[in-house]
């Protein structure tokens, strides 16, 4: 299933909040919000990379938001191996860097 099959069968007011993961949890946010929102994009123009990437995971966050996670084209790559310019990333610090672990996202309940 990719993340356009979600976006399509969903209700207009579904919010979600939609990352690209990776086998080390490195979570990059890629679009937030409606289903709306998440096409219009002048708001989030990053999604339109994702929309046909398959989905890792789908959860539900305490507030009723959906949480998709897509997998990244070099899943099994850590992003410091992807991109050049990390000198300023450190793990220990969640401002420093621009990917989320699971423990640090949107407060979410497991519906497996």
């Amino acid at each position: 299933m990719t993340l356009y099959d979600i976006l399509r069968a969903t209700r207009y007011w579904q919010r979600f909040c939609c990352y690209v993961t990776n086998a080390y949890d490195q979570n990059v946010p890629i679009g937030f919000g409606t289903r709306r929102e998440l096409l219009d994009e002048e708001q989030n123009d990053e999604l339109f990379d994702y929309l046909m990437c398959d989905v890792d995971s789908i959860t539900v966050a305490k507030d009723k938001s959906l949480l998709i996670r897509v997998r990244d084209e070099h899943y099994n790559k850590p992003l410091e191996e992807q991109y050049e310019c990390t000198g300023g990333w450190k793990v220990s610090d969640p401002k420093t860097r621009p990917f989320k672990f699971s423990n640090e996202m949107e407060d979410w309940e497991y519906h497996g």
